[in-house]
C-alpha cells in the first residue's frame, strides 16, 4: 500500500490483514508537533512517514489493546548506529523515541531519572536485517506511576530501530504487544528491600543518625535488589526467552510486516 504523499521519496509498505485495522498514512515536517501534549511540546526533530494501524485477529472483533506505528525519518540517526554497533542490550542502547526524535533537546531536564525516561525494563534484545537495511530490536515497558512492574499485558511494546542501507533514513517501530500467560497488573517490585527487615532496620537507623553515606550506599542497594526483582521474575523470564510467535500480535508477523517497507 502507497500514498502519494510519500511517492517523491519511494517510502512505501504493505500491512498484512490483521495488522491493518484503522491503517493511515501520515506526514510530518521538521519542527510540526506530533503527539499535541498538554505538558510538553514534541516536535518532529525531522521530517518522516508514519504507518499506523491496530493488530486483531478478524473483523468482528475490533480493538485499540494493540496499536503500532512505523516512522521512517528522513535522516540518519548516530545514536541508532553506535546501538546496532555496540549495544548489548537494550539498557545500554538507550533508545527511545519520543526523547530522541520528537523533544526538543532542553526539554531533557524534566526527567531527572537514572533509569531511561520512558522505560525501566529492558528484555529479548535482538540484531534484526530487513531488506531496507539493519536494526535492533528489543521489548521495553514502561507505566504511568513510580511503580516497577513485572511484564504485564497494557505496558510491554515491542520496538525496532533500523538505519536505511543508504543511510539517508531511521526507521523506528513499535507495537503495544501482550501475552496470553501475563496479567494486565503485574507485581510490583518496588520497595523489595524495604520489605526484608534486617534492610529496613539498617536504614532506618541510617535515617535517624543522618548518616548520608550510607543512606546512599543502602538507596543503591535497594535499586539493585528491585532491578534483580524485575530480571529474576517468571513473567521476565518467560518474555525473554518464549517464542516469538506467542506474542500478539506475533513478533515474527510484524516483522515480516517492517520488512515490507521500501525506502529508496
Amino acid at each position: 500500500m502507497s500514498s502519494r504523499l510519500n511517492a517523491a521519496r519511494e517510502i512505501r509498505m504493505k500491512p498484512p490483514p490483521d495488522l491493518s485495522h484503522s491503517f493511515s498514512v501520515q506526514r510530518f515536517e521538521k519542527g510540526k508537533d506530533v503527539l499535541h501534549l498538554d505538558w510538553m511540546e514534541t516536535p518532529a526533530q525531522a521530517a518522516f512517514t508514519r504507518y499506523k494501524g491496530n493488530w486483531y485477529q478478524g473483523a468482528s472483533h475490533p480493538s485499540t489493546d494493540h496499536s503500532w506505528t512505523i516512522d521512517v525519518f528522513d535522516t540518519y540517526s548516530q545514536k541508532v548506529a553506535t546501538a546496532y554497533e555496540h549495544a548489548k542490550d537494550g539498557y545500554a542502547a538507550d533508545l527511545d523515541e519520543l526523547m530522541d526524535f520528537l523533544v526538543i533537546p532542553r526539554a531533557q531536564s524534566l526527567f531527572e531519572s537514572p533509569r531511561r525516561a520512558l522505560a525501566y525494563l529492558f528484555v529479548r534484545f535482538e540484531h534484526k536485517s530487513f531488506t531496507w537495511g539493519h536494526a535492533v530490536s528489543f521489548l521495553s515497558q514502561a507505566t504511568q506511576d513510580t511503580s516497577l512492574h513485572t511484564p504485564e499485558n497494557g505496558h510491554l511494546w515491542y520496538e525496532v530501530y533500523g538505519l536505511s542501507k543508504d543511510r539517508l533514513h531511521t526507521v523506528v517501530a513499535r507495537a503495544e504487544v501482550g501475552h496470553p500467560k501475563l496479567e494486565t497488573g503485574g507485581d510490583d517490585v518496588r520497595g523489595v528491600a524495604e520489605r526484608d527487615p534486617d534492610f529496613k532496620r539498617k536504614f532506618n537507623d541510617a535515617w535517624n543518625r543522618n548518616d548520608v553515606p550510607l543512606i546512599t550506599k543502602l538507596e543503591k542497594e535497594a535499586a539493585a535488589k528491585e532491578d534483580a526483582a524485575l530480571e529474576n521474575h517468571p513473567h521476565t523470564k518467560l518474555v525473554e526467552s518464549c517464542s516469538p510467535t506467542e506474542f500478539e500480535p506475533s513478533l515474527t508477523a510484524f516483522d515480516k510486516m517492517i520488512d515490507t517497507l521500501v525506502i529508496r
